[in-house]
């Protein structure tokens, strides 16, 4: 079996591959998912790292309604339940 890698970007369903490659029609690939970037691969330098805290103070802060705050809460206190009852049932407190 013969290996060549090749990146792409995934599009509505498909893969774009980066550059033209030259394989037989109906041969068949692996597509692996690379999210972010590996720690060796972070660029370290001083204008690095003010270019990337430049970036983040751009950001504009999230604002929450009450109706956020309250849903947020109900979903908290419902999760809440579900792990107490799955600790519960754990420690054979609960059937």
């Amino acid at each position: 079996m013969s290996t060549t890698t090749i990146e792409g970007t995934y599009h509505a369903g498909r893969v774009d591959l980066d550059k033209q490659v030259d394989w037989p029609e109906g041969c068949r690939v692996r597509v692996a998912l690379e999210y972010g970037m590996r720690e060796e691969d972070w660029p370290d330098t001083p204008e690095n790292r003010e270019e990337i805290l430049r970036r983040m103070d751009a950001v504009e802060p999230l604002e929450l309604t009450a109706e956020d705050e309250a849903e947020i809460a109900a979903a908290r206190a419902a999760m809440r339940e579900v792990t107490l009852a799955a600790v519960r049932k754990q420690m054979g407190l609960e059937p």
